[in-house]
């Protein structure tokens, strides 16, 4: 039997789990349409101390709103969205045997955005994941670069953005 999912607000004791499951999703989804250098850049092997505490401390301020999905005590997945400015960060889920689960992230964070009074949402979201977002009724309004600021790497990315109002 497979345990059951719940979609909860992050807490600062998830960073570490939260990074585990971005690295694990990227590798897993994204290697099709992204080179070795990008991937790690993008998905470090190493994961600082610093990194954690950036992430501790963003969950602690509440700029994003972040969600983490976890089944059986492990976290698989998360999104962020920030309202005020209408970005959404994006839904992370590494391989599982559960069905929609990025789906149940993004509904509650478009819910979550909805509340507070956002009229759109936008992003950058990487190719692997456009048809992603795009069925879950993003549109696509153009394709950019995105700078992987700790490496100063530019990785190909899609420009979209769902209206809320």
């Amino acid at each position: 039997m497979t345990p059951e999912l719940v979609i909860r607000q992050a807490v600062r004791e998830d960073a570490r789990a939260i990074i585990d499951a971005h690295h694990a999703a990227v590798r897993e989804k994204a290697v099709e349409h992204y080179s070795p250098e990008i991937i790690a850049a993008w998905a470090p092997e190493e994961v600082t101390e610093a990194r954690v505490q950036r992430l501790e401390e963003q969950i602690e301020s509440g700029e994003f709103h972040t969600l983490v999905a976890e089944t059986g005590g492990d976290i698989i997945g998360f999104g962020q969205v920030n309202p005020q400015s209408g970005a959404l960060g994006a839904v992370y889920v590494r391989k599982n045997p559960l069905g929609g689960v990025g789906e149940r992230i993004l509904s509650q964070l478009v819910h979550h955005a909805r509340e507070r009074g956002a009229k759109f949402l936008a992003m950058e979201a990487s190719l692997n994941s456009e048809a992603f977002y795009r069925r879950n009724g993003f549109k696509t309004t153009g394709y950019g670069k995105h700078r992987i600021g700790a490496a100063g790497i530019d990785m190909a990315c899609v420009h979209m953005m769902m209206k809320l109002g």
